[in-house]
C-alpha cells in the first residue's frame, strides 16, 4: 500500500516511469527501527510499542526486497500488461512464503543443535551466525525463494522457540554480539554509498530529494492510519491507540536496507544513479529529521 502510493505520488508529480517510480516505492519502504528501539529502551517505553515496530519492521522490509524484485523483473523487461502483474503476484506469494518456511524449518533444525550445547557461548553464537548464512543461502541461492523472509523466519523461530534452547548466561553476550554486528554492517554500508554516490547529483536533485522525502511520509500515514484501524475491528486483535500508531508512524525511519537494496539495481537500469542518489538522500532526510524529533514526539503524545 505504502510502495503504490510512493510510486504514484512520484510519477505523477515528478514525472518519472511508472515502473521507476514503483520500484522506488518498494525499496524505500523498507524501515530501519534500530536508533528508535534504543529510545524506547532508554526512555521505558511500553514493551507493546517496541514488539509492534520491531515486528512490523521485520516483515514490511522482507516484503519490500521480494516486491522490489517482482518489479525490478517487469521493469527490466519492459513490459506491463495485466498477464505480468498476474505472473508478479504469484512469484511474489510464492518467493514469500517459499523463503518463510526455510526459515522456520531451518529455524527449528538449529534450535534442537543449539538445545545439545550447553553453556559454550562461542559455540552458541556460532550457529546461530551460520543458521543466519545457511537460511539465506539455502533459500535464496537453492531454491530460488526469498532468503531475506527465510532469514527473518529463522531469527524469528530463534527468538521464540529458540530462546528456550539457548543457555541461559550465553543470552546477554549474544545479544551483545548480535548488536555489534549490526552496528558493524551499518557503518560499512553507508560507507560504501559515500563512495559510490557524487555529491554533485545531490545538489542537482535536491528538488526531487524533498519530494521523495515528503512523499514517503505521506505513505506511510496513509498506511498507519488507515490499516491499524482496520485490523482493530476484528474481535482476536487487540486494538493499537493512536498514540501507539503516531509513534509507528513517526518513526518509520528509512536506513541500511534501503540502500542496501538501490545498490543492486543492475547498471543496465538508466536511472540507477538517480534512484541510488534520491534513496540516499531520503534515508538521510529520514534519520536527521525523523530521528532527532522523536524523542519530542513520544513526550507530545504522553508515552
Amino acid at each position: 500500500m505504502a510502495t503504490a502510493a510512493v510510486g504514484f505520488l512520484m510519477h505523477f508529480f515528478l514525472d518519472l516511469p511508472l515502473g521507476v517510480s514503483f520500484l522506488f516505492g518498494a525499496l524505500i519502504s523498507a524501515t530501519d527501527p534500530v536508533a528508535v528501539i534504543s529510545l524506547f529502551k532508554e526512555l521505558g517505553a511500553p514493551k507493546r510499542l517496541t514488539m509492534l515496530v520491531e515486528g512490523e519492521s521485520l516483515f514490511n522490509d522482507g516484503t519490500a526486497l521480494v516486491l522490489f524484485r517482482v518489479i525490478l523483473g517487469v521493469v527490466l523487461v519492459g513490459e506491463f500488461s495485466g498477464e505480468t502483474l498476474v505472473h508478479g503476484l504469484i512469484e511474489f506469494l510464492i518467493v514469500f512464503i517459499g523463503g518463510v518456511g526455510v526459515g522456520i524449518l531451518l529455524g527449528l533444525v538449529f534450535g534442537r543443535i543449539i538445545q545439545i550445547v550447553e553453556n559454550d557461548h562461542l559455540v552458541e553464537i556460532t550457529l546461530t551466525v551460520i543458521l543466519a548464512l545457511s537460511a539465506f543461502m539455502v533459500a535464496e541461492h537453492f531454491l530460488e525463494v526469498s532468503g531475506v523472509m527465510a532469514t527473518v523466519a529463522a531469527g524469528l523461530t530463534m527468538g521464540s522457540y529458540g530462546r528456550t534452547k539457548i543457555s541461559p548466561p550465553v543470552h546477554r553476550e549474544m545479544e551483545a554480539f548480535w548488536g555489534y554486528f549490526a552496528f558493524v554492517c551499518n557503518s560499512l554500508i553507508f560507507l560504501l554509498v559515500g563512495l559510490s554516490v557524487d555529491f554533485a547529483l545531490f545538489v542537482d536533485n535536491s528538488g526531487a530529494i524533498f519530494f521523495g522525502a515528503f512523499a514517503v511520509v505521506a505513505g506511510r500515514a496513509l498506511v498507519v492510519y488507515t490499516l491499524f484501524p482496520l485490523i482493530g475491528r476484528f474481535k482476536t486483535v487487540e486494538k493499537v491507540n493512536r498514540a501507539f500508531q503516531t509513534i509507528i508512524f513517526w518513526g518509520g525511519l528509512r536506513g541500511a536496507l534501503a540502500i542496501v537494496i538501490a545498490l543492486s539495481i543492475p547498471a543496465e537500469l538508466e536511472q540507477k544513479s538517480f534512484i541510488l542518489t534520491l534513496t540516499l538522500g531520503v534515508v538521510l532526510l529520514s534519520l536527521f529529521i525523523n530521528g532527532l524529533t522523536i524523542r519530542n514526539v513520544i513526550s507530545i503524545v504522553g508515552l
